[in-house]
């Protein structure tokens, strides 16, 4: 995605129900920070 023409990481934590949970927007695709991130959901 792009916020003011950069290129942003966007991941979503979504319960089984489909409802998101939390948002997070990273500068670089960091997959182990965003499932620390996420894991306190």
């Amino acid at each position: 995605m792009r916020i003011n023409g950069e290129l942003k990481y966007l991941w979503r934590a979504v319960d089984a129900d489909g409802t998101v949970l939390d948002i997070l927007v990273q500068n670089r695709r960091d997959t182990a920070a965003a499932r620390r991130f996420c894991a306190g959901c």
